[in-house]
């Protein structure tokens, strides 16, 4: 039966690899035939630029210019999908405003589509770094900046740093089964065994924990609500991999 489910595990599991403990994002050479919407792929994060909304200076226009080495947004937003990079503490974005102070924007999105953090320029015409926090941690999915007419030269995204006894697992697989789900979600790696797991709500919360000594675990969470959740494995071998699933 273990045989079968493992094998079970491995047609449909998804392979979750960790990422490095800071990325930076450059905006450099932009294909400068992308258009609003279209999709541009910089360290492994897609990025896009798209019209504004009503939190931003103005409201419905996507208009941009590509240079070199940054962006001109007059006005419009620029989204970075951050869906799959783990543990992000806080991001900075490196910035000149020409519309003067509060016209450029910069917002972290959960993963339910909430802003859940906000921040803006106090100058006007000079460089200038905007730092936005991840106030819990938890799991982003996105970061957009949005400009009625400023220049957005680089971002930088900060993971948090490891206690010394654990690392990133790296050459180990995490496989969950059946995800979406709305009972049960199957856990497993891949040459290792499981030491615990511990499972956080959207907000960072931690919601359940548990010690284990076992290649998987079936974790109930039928009493739990729909949503987005966010799981951290444990290995024997003193590894820790993060991931998230879906409770329909």
């Amino acid at each position: 039966m273990k045989n079968i489910i493992l094998s079970f595990m491995l047609l449909i599991g998804s392979s979750i690899t960790t990422n490095a403990q800071n990325i930076r994002l450059t905006l450099d050479n932009i294909s400068t035939d992308i258009s609003c919407n279209d999709i541009w792929i910089e360290e492994g994060i897609n990025l896009s630029l798209e019209s504004t909304t009503t939190e931003d200076c103005s409201t419905g226009s996507c208009f941009f210019e590509i240079e070199t080495t940054y962006l001109w947004l007059f006005p419009s937003r620029l989204s970075i999908d951050l869906s799959s990079v783990q543990n992000i503490e806080r991001l900075e974005i490196d910035i000149i405003d020409a519309c003067g102070p509060d016209c450029t924007l910069a917002f972290l999105v959960n993963l339910d589509g909430e802003t859940i953090e906000s921040t803006y320029n106090t100058i006007s015409g000079s460089p200038e770094t905007l730092i936005i926090e991840n106030p819990t941690e938890s799991m982003l999915s996105k970061l957009a900046i949005s400009s009625c007419e400023g220049q957005i030269h680089e971002i930088r995204i900060y993971q948090n740093i490891l206690s010394n006894d654990l690392v990133e697992l790296d050459k180990k697989t995490l496989y969950m089964y059946t995800n979406p789900s709305n009972d049960l979600l199957n856990v497993g790696l891949e040459n290792d065994q499981l030491q615990k797991i511990e499972l956080y709500s959207v907000t960072g919360q931690l919601i359940f924990e548990k010690d284990l000594n076992t290649n998987f675990y079936a974790l109930n969470i039928d009493n739990y609500s729909s949503g987005n959740y966010y799981i951290r494995v444990y290995s024997q071998s003193g590894g820790v991999i993060n991931s998230k699933f879906i409770k329909k």
